[in-house]
């Protein structure tokens, strides 16, 4: 179980947050008071699967590219979806705000 970091005095500091392993075959993550305060949202976070069965998603990491995109199209599909974007991801302190 983890706990929320909020620094901001939000009523969430300190609140325990569950996440569950979702149905099927992707490994993934999602937290079921999203699902059910959000129904229409998708959501989830993506794990590394197994040492038998690695889900590793990273365009530029020590994978194989064609194995690589045969994972974003099984998640694309178990998703629904017709696209998907990918970007770096980066930890850090920094937010950017795009405005139209």
């Amino acid at each position: 179980m983890k706990v929320s970091p909020a620094r901001d005095g939000s009523p969430g500091i300190g609140t325990p947050i569950r996440e569950e392993p979702l149905a099927g075959e992707i490994p993934a993550i999602a937290r079921p008071d999203w699902t059910e305060r959000f129904p229409w949202l998708i959501h989830g976070t993506t794990t590394r699967g197994s040492e038998e069965a690695p889900f590793d998603l990273r365009l530029n990491g020590e994978g194989r590219t064609g194995e690589t995109l045969e994972r974003w199209d099984r998640l694309r599909h178990a998703l629904g979806c017709d696209a998907a974007v990918h970007a770096r991801q980066v930890h850090g302190p920094v937010v950017r705000v795009h405005r139209a």
